[in-house]
């Protein structure tokens, strides 16, 4: 009988650590997405980020207003609108994909 709680315990836990992934974000969607703006990266090569559930989200802005406002606001809530781009980085010996999400800022709000 012990044993058997053991077991159904010991499947409890296994089970209680998976969780899917509840962001799905696809190609060419527009979307609206709230979560913490970061920058990410050495300096010169610094990049934007609006972190949601432990996933970074790269933002690109052609706006320098835009842009200086990200800065700004770094560390604070935001919500951000703007088309999904993934890009599929390869390692060069080609062994590794990385996928990379991108979103296009058309509308930044705090």
């Amino acid at each position: 009988m012990k044993q058997q709680i053991f077991f159904i315990l010991l499947i409890l836990c296994f089970f209680s650590g998976c969780k899917e992934d509840s962001l799905e974000l696809k190609e060419g969607h527009t979307v609206r997405l709230t979560g913490t703006l970061r920058v990410v990266g050495n300096e010169p090569f610094v990049e934007p980020v609006l972190t949601i559930e432990n996933r970074d989200i790269y933002l690109k802005t052609e706006s320098p207003t835009v842009n200086a406002f990200l800065y700004s606001r770094m560390g604070h809530q935001a919500t951000v609108e703007g088309k999904v781009r993934i890009i599929t980085l390869q390692t060069p010996n080609q062994r590794y994909k990385i996928q990379k999400v991108v979103l296009e800022c058309e509308n930044i709000e705090n």
